[in-house]
């Protein structure tokens, strides 16, 4: 109590309030600097957040929103399934397709592969994938001018496996990620498990922007000397990006090497066309070496495969010309959603025949109006022409069913839309001194296909 009476404390008293008068401006100061860290240190922070979030700057055009180049669909994709990995995954196929209107596989991709191959595999696949069918309306187009020149696409379909795993087909679809099939060692779909070409390796491959600004770079001069340029938007087409093996009909094989196809076919008003795919393969790590090369093909939905199994014709009806006889058997492949074909619509007025010679020029030899047609319940009167061939449509019992053509070198058939199934027979009879090698077939130009090749051999 004395202390607090004393001089000093009535120093202390009096002094306190002018002393302490600068204690609130202190006290202010202090707490707007300590503000102005506060602030400087979350703006700061704010920018190391904002900075560690925004892309390394590219050389490349950038994706058009929500689509992905090679290497970042196949990063989500692998993280994805990365609970399931057993060694390193083995990449067996990639494709990335890039559109800037509605687009879908079409069947044109497996004309040269018989249905029955395919079957399996398309029973056990689901989803949308670039190996399976679905409608046009489903694919995520773009109208950004970068569609093309980005390398990017809205979806990647994948097949790959790991050491004792199943062969995962896998698609990325704007950042989704579908399971389109789980594949056994042992099933029915083995192509892409059993496939000879080499693997692809991700990991050491450049990514498909690189290979798109190649492809811009220096595109070569329109066709009859090379291909056609890369596409603008926005015109429709489609661009398809696989860093090994491909399922088109020029054939590309990989593993070190990138392709780019450009073409119509898959797209709306498609279908029953002639196209052009055009594209251009480059080395897999550098970019470089691009070979260009284009094909005019047709677009198609849906096909007609048709095999011919050579028979021996027992009694012809006239010793005198040349006979050959097949019997047929035939299987289907659509990729049409709705289907607008069936496998119960092959017609003889979709099967136009040709008969080549086996010498060069290779030209097609000219046919005859068949001698024998409706009235004719057998081959009895389908004697030799005098000059050329004609086809005679047969039950499996021999019946008559139909003859082509109606008249030299014509198109049509007796019977209009006689329909035509596995087990009937086709008969060829040519003049006599009419070649005995050659082939014969069917033009598959149109809407549907039909694919028909035989080689005509001495019996």
């Amino acid at each position: 109590m004395a202390d607090s009476t004393g001089p000093g404390a009535g120093v202390t008293a009096q002094a306190g309030p002018r002393a302490g008068k600068p204690r609130p401006r202190r006290r202010r100061a202090l707490i707007a600097i300590i503000i102005v860290v506060i602030l400087i240190a979350a703006t700061l922070s704010g920018y190391e957040v904002y900075r560690a979030t925004q892309p390394a700057t590219s050389p490349y055009p950038a994706p058009p929103s929500g689509w992905a180049t090679f290497h970042t669909a196949w990063s989500d994709v692998s993280n994805a399934f990365a609970g399931l990995a057993r060694g390193p995954w083995t990449v067996r196929f990639a494709e990335g397709v890039a559109a800037d209107a509605p687009w879908s596989p079409p069947a044109t991709l497996w004309g040269t592969m018989r249905p029955s191959l395919w079957e399996p595999c398309a029973q056990q696949l689901s989803g949308i994938s670039t190996l399976t069918f679905w409608n046009s309306s489903a694919y995520p187009s773009s109208n950004s001018p970068n569609v093309y020149s980005s390398g990017a696409a809205p979806l990647w379909t994948f097949v790959f496996n790991g050491t004792g795993t199943s062969t995962f087909v896998v698609s990325w679809i704007v950042g989704q990620i579908t399971l389109n099939a789980a594949l056994g060692p042992t099933g029915s779909c083995s192509m892409f498990s059993d496939h000879p070409l080499p693997p692809i390796d991700p990991s050491a491959e450049i990514d498909s922007n690189a290979v798109a600004a190649a492809a811009f770079a220096s595109p070569p001069s329109p066709p009859p000397d090379g291909v056609i340029p890369p596409p603008t938007p926005p015109s429709p087409v489609f661009a398809a990006y696989f860093p090994g093996l491909q399922f088109m009909p020029i054939s590309r094989s990989g593993g070190s090497y990138w392709t780019i196809d450009y073409g119509e076919c898959g797209m709306a008003g498609q279908v029953g066309t002639n196209f052009t795919i055009s594209g251009y393969t480059f080395n897999a790590t550098t970019a470089q070496g691009g070979l260009s090369f284009w094909s005019p093909t047709s677009c198609y939905d849906s096909y007609y495969f048709v095999q011919m199994n050579q028979t021996r014709l027992i009694a012809p009806p006239s010793p005198s010309g040349v006979y050959r006889e097949w019997t047929l058997n035939d299987s289907f492949l659509s990729s049409a959603v709705p289907p607008t074909w069936s496998a119960s619509n092959l017609t003889t007025s979709l099967l136009h025949w040709q008969v080549n010679s086996a010498a060069e020029p290779f030209s097609f030899l000219p046919s005859a109006a068949a001698v024998c047609g409706p009235g004719n319940a057998s081959i009895t009167d389908c004697t030799p022409p005098a000059q050329g061939w004609y086809a005679v449509l047969l039950d499996p019992n021999g019946n008559w069913i139909d003859s082509y053509p109606t008249v030299p070198n014509g198109t049509g058939w007796s019977v209009l839309g006689a329909h035509v199934s596995s087990g009937d027979r086709i008969l060829f009879v040519g003049a006599a001194g009419f070649p005995t090698d050659g082939s014969i077939g069917v033009p598959y130009w149109g809407e549907p296909a039909v694919f028909v090749d035989q080689v005509l051999t001495p019996t």
